[in-house]
């Protein structure tokens, strides 16, 4: 009887160990500036941490004392970088970088939570501006160079009919070339892409899109002020959470089970000033930011 008694404590040890990952968390920087303090500590604090996490920076030897088993969190498109060319086995996690980030094989154990929304979160919210608009055509403007976003907006767009994709190739004028998509359309979706929404093509393509009357939906709080109607993006601490869900879920499971691009919440804001001038109603602006039901057209 005692023997039985010993062998159920034993087995009740072993499988709480287990529960309980052992392996160790250690976080790549490329600084240990305020901001990247403050991710940080929200994400300790999302995981309930006892003790600080190890914080190692790239100009340091932080792989030192590293076990093949710990957990690499990255912070940062630089960190990453590094990260991902060190081309180590450790399960790793990659946070605050852009959804183009070159990722490793899809093989290896690895999550990454980009800054900018999904690309079906910004055509959800087109859509709803679509309905309420007598076009139906969404515009989305890339250049030829950004591959992972046009696979993306052609994944859409055979989903939706009302998808048209404009690609810039270099040399070309993107407000110019996208000038007679803009009749028909309803809303104008921005993706992350340098060539396209950066400098005075940035300022173009607003100023076009303005004189048609077209809104445009940015992936970024910094759209509101160039003159878009609406923002969807994730905040500081919406990623830091996200990053927090998926370093748990390994924690708990032994292994990254969230692999891929794991997008953060979003928020969705309205700029007044240019819905006013697009005619939008206060009811149509709740209704676009998901505070309402969508109001009944007459």
């Amino acid at each position: 009887m005692l023997k039985k008694i010993v062998l159920l404590v034993i087995t009740a040890l072993v499988l709480t160990a287990t529960n309980a990952y052992p392996a160790a968390i250690k976080v790549l920087v490329s600084d240990n500036s305020s901001s990247t303090m403050q991710v940080i500590k929200r994400i300790e604090k999302t995981l309930g941490l006892k003790q600080p996490l190890t914080v190692g920076l790239l100009s340091q030897d932080w792989q030192n004392g590293l076990a093949k088993d710990d957990l690499l969190l990255a912070i940062g498109t630089s960190a990453s970088k590094a990260l991902i060319a060190k081309k180590l086995p450790n399960p790793q996690v990659y946070a605050f970088v852009s959804a183009a980030l070159s990722t490793p094989e899809e093989d290896r154990q690895w999550s990454a939570v980009p800054i900018e929304p999904s690309f079906s979160s910004l055509f959800s919210v087109s859509e709803k501006i679509a309905s309420l608009r007598f076009k139906k055509n969404i515009v989305i403007v890339l250049s030829d160079t950004n591959q992972r976003a046009n696979q993306q907006a052609k994944q859409q767009a055979a989903k939706h009919l009302n998808i048209q994709i404009v690609t810039v190739k270099a040399g070309e004028v993107a407000a110019k070339k996208v000038k007679r998509y803009l009749y028909e359309a309803a809303a104008l979706i921005a993706i992350k892409d340098k060539a396209i929404w950066s400098g005075s093509s940035a300022k173009w393509l607003l100023h076009q899109t303005y004189n048609h009357r077209v809104p445009v939906i940015g992936y970024s709080k910094s759209f509101l002020k160039a003159g878009a109607l609406v923002s969807a993006y994730s905040s500081l601490d919406a990623i830091a959470d996200q990053t927090a869900a998926v370093i748990a879920n390994w924690r708990d499971r032994g292994e990254i089970t969230d692999r891929g691009m794991q997008y953060a919440k979003y928020t969705v804001a309205v700029n007044p000033n240019i819905a006013r001038a697009l005619g939008i109603t206060r009811k149509e602006i709740k209704f676009i930011e998901g505070e309402a039901d969508a109001p009944v057209l007459n």
